[in-house]
């Protein structure tokens, strides 16, 4: 079932759109002002502290330092650059994740729009200003904003293309913007693995008209994608066979083992920017459940507008899965690594509003926006 359009707002074309630029602007000058607060009120971590010093190096010798980091190089490039422009301060550090952030919030609207519509969009670039994950990450200096904006960003591209596979434009695009990604976090790949799964499944749809999976373009996509990384690929593999040095070091050891209630204590947390540890197990169960179970269903259908939203649902699951079985024999499961799954939650909960009653959708509205903001307040240093 294709999701309705907007109905609500009845002005002509003219008025409609500028009604709806002046909305997206209040947006996103409130995600700005909220980043804002408390940008500067703390010092920098030993992480922050890391990605400064290993900016501060001249290009080449950056490239040697991140060799040995567990981190790829791209991040630190950036704010190399950055760095030079605007100096080492924690307001200009910070900065260039608070603009990712907000270029993110702007991304999550204009995906949202393609997506649905005009409402379904101001709704997730709402919740995209407030949820305390992109908040906190919009103010730290690490790689996390920067890899948030290019999986989605990716994830764009590759429903653009699926909406109309002749068009390999998108595919170019997608396989940038994943190389990139790539270059800026390991965990891209799980990012990479989520958009197979989706486009499997929706090559195995029979009422497809393509089989996404015999289309040239999709393979020579994800080709050009590894080609772009062979040069990084020999600094990867010595980053494997020196995992005993890691732990040794503290570079991965510090990771605890999982259990069962961190499953959903990570969806938990990708709302609250807490782990629900003053809440029973069976109630983060319930709760976490209870919003993929729904979203999953409304993903998994056959309608137009659902299977772009299956890829935005398998970034939000296949990910945190994955890692979350491998973890019970090499812990990796850290909220901060999974920021880019976050991310569809805003379009996902807009259009989960949207199809619910006026009253329903005003209801969970208020609640999702209490949420976030109590979450955001209170991921902040006092």
């Amino acid at each position: 079932m294709a999701l309705p359009q907007l109905s609500i707002w009845q002005p002509g074309d003219g008025l409609r759109k500028i009604k709806y630029k002046y909305h997206v602007c209040l947006i996103v000058i409130f995600s700005v002002l909220i980043r804002l607060l408390f940008l500067t009120d703390r010092y920098l971590w030993c992480d922050e502290a890391s990605s400064v010093l290993i900016s501060r190096h001249s290009v080449d010798n950056l490239l040697f330092h991140a060799a040995f980091d567990v981190h790829p190089p791209l991040y630190y490039l950036l704010l190399h650059d950055w760095m030079i422009l605007w100096g080492d301060s924690i307001a200009a550090v910070r900065s260039l994740s608070l603009l990712f952030g907000i270029l993110t919030v702007v991304l999550v609207i204009a995906l949202t729009r393609w997506l649905a519509n005009e409402r379904t969009a101001l709704l997730a670039g709402w919740f995209a200003a407030l949820m305390p994950m992109a908040v906190h990450y919009s103010q730290e200096t690490r790689m996390y904003a920067l890899m948030g904006m290019l999986t989605l960003a990716a994830a764009l591209a590759l429903m653009m293309w699926i909406k109309t596979p002749t068009h390999n434009r998108y595919l170019v695009a997608y396989a940038l913007l994943m190389t990139f990604s790539f270059y800026t976090h390991y965990f891209t790949l799980f990012a990479l693995i989520a958009h197979w799964i989706a486009v499997t499944i929706l090559s195995c749809q029979s009422h497809k008209t393509a089989c996404y999976l015999k289309l040239p373009g999709w393979w020579f996509a994800n080709l050009a994608i590894a080609v772009a990384y062979l040069p990084w690929l020999p600094v990867l593999f010595n980053l494997l066979t020196h995992l005993a040095q890691l732990r040794a070091g503290n570079d991965i050891g510090w990771i605890p083992p999982v259990t069962w209630r961190d499953l959903p204590a990570m969806y938990w947390h990708f709302f609250t920017g807490n782990n629900g540890q003053g809440f029973p197990s069976f109630i983060l169960w319930l709760a976490v459940g209870g919003f993929i179970g729904t979203v999953g269903r409304i993903s998994l259908c056959n309608g137009e507008y659902e299977r772009y939203q299956l890829i935005l649902f398998c970034n939000l699951v296949i990910p945190v899965m994955l890692v979350f079985i491998i973890s019970w024999w090499m812990p990796l499961f850290i909220d901060r690594y999974f920021f880019f799954s976050s991310l569809s939650i805003p379009p996902l909960l807009a259009v989960l509003l949207t199809r619910a009653k006026k009253a329903v959708c005003g209801f969970w509205f208020i609640l999702f926006t209490l949420l976030f903001g109590y979450g955001s307040y209170h991921n902040n240093p006092e």
